[in-house]
């Protein structure tokens, strides 16, 4: 054939062929070696991510499900993925997680019972092995949340914390942090509530002062020995004893609410004894976590008492001007 001559029929659609493969080999994919796989895997730390990787292809499938590949890990079941969760798919999940730094587990329907945590009793001298091999998937467990799971038991999630030997650990390296509300708990006696505290490294009534904080949210009342979580405990700011709702309001109040910003609340032994605090703004009566600034007038050397929320609205306050109090302020010469 001359040089010159065009090129037939077939040689030109081999040459476009081969360009559409040059280009579709440039395009962007998402599948892998296992190498690189393992690598990104490595720093993904959301449980709903890693289960979205390991139904994106095969490689990483194998990536992300072989045991004990999640390495220390938290391990986070809620919203959808909380409401897709059975007995077994969790035994299965803590089959890919080398050990279980934060376990959270909330918002489930009463079918669930977290089964694979725990063993019967009557099957405890046979699982001996499995007993110990889930103790090894929670050796750097930091905190427990399970939360609004009414078949969950108090009796099953006591034998859980047993069986991983938390309260056997040295104080420093039980739980920082437990949560249990909203499940199926039935305490026969108040001694197993300090069965669960035995489990944690930091004591209960650390934050007293914000029971929000504290290290476990289940309490007792005082008045009638009954279990009630954190939203509907009522605690003295003066000798920390504690109240349900229904101590409150069966023969009357037992105390006074007297703070206007917190609601902070006083029993009767100590609603005589405890400060208040009137602030000279907003005219409010607070408690002492509520105060806010506390100076003497430079006028008349009357105390100056500011809330929390009026000394933070004093936004253009300037420190070269004396500080004063109301009144010293108003008779003061304009400039």
């Amino acid at each position: 054939m001359p040089s010159n001559a065009m090129p037939g029929k077939k040689a030109r659609a081999r040459k476009k062929k081969s360009k559409r493969h040059d280009a579709n080999a440039r395009e962007a994919t998402f599948d892998v070696d296992e190498s690189v796989a393992a690598a990104v895997f490595a720093h993904v730390t959301n449980t709903r991510d890693r289960l979205a990787l390991a139904c994106s292809s095969r490689v990483w499938r194998e990536v992300a499900t072989f045991d004990g590949c999640w390495g220390t890990c938290d391990l986070v079941l809620d919203g959808e993925l909380g409401e897709k969760i059975t007995d077994e798919r969790l035994e299965n999940l803590l089959r890919y997680c080398g050990d279980v730094k934060h376990l959270e587990i909330r918002d489930i329907s009463s079918s669930f019972e977290g089964s694979c945590l725990w063993f019967k009793e009557d099957e405890r001298e046979g699982f001996g092995k499995d007993i110990r091999l889930m103790a090894k998937k929670f050796t750097s467990l930091e905190t427990l949340k399970i939360i609004n799971c009414p078949g969950v038991c108090d009796l099953c999630a006591l034998s859980f914390l047993q069986d991983i030997g938390m309260p056997d650990r040295p104080k420093d390296k039980r739980m920082r942090c437990m949560r249990l509300a909203g499940c199926g708990f039935e305490f026969a006696e108040i001694s197993q509530l300090n069965l669960f505290r035995d489990c944690l490294s930091v004591d209960q009534n650390f934050f007293l002062s914000d029971v929000e904080k504290s290290s476990f949210d289940l309490w007792e009342c005082d008045t009638c020995d009954i279990i009630i979580d954190t939203s509907e405990v009522t605690m003295c700011v003066e000798c920390n004893r504690k109240y349900c709702g229904d101590c409150l309001d069966e023969d009357g109040p037992e105390g006074i609410f007297f703070c206007e910003c917190c609601n902070a609340f006083a029993c009767n032994a100590c609603e005589e004894i405890v400060a208040t605090y009137l602030c000279e703004y907003c005219h409010k009566t607070v408690c002492e976590s509520c105060l806010g600034l506390r100076d003497s007038c430079e006028g008349c050397e009357k105390m100056i008492i500011l809330c929390n929320q009026c000394e933070g609205d004093l936004d253009s306050f300037d420190y070269e001007d004396p500080w004063l109090c109301i009144a010293c302020e108003q008779a003061a010469p304009s400039k």
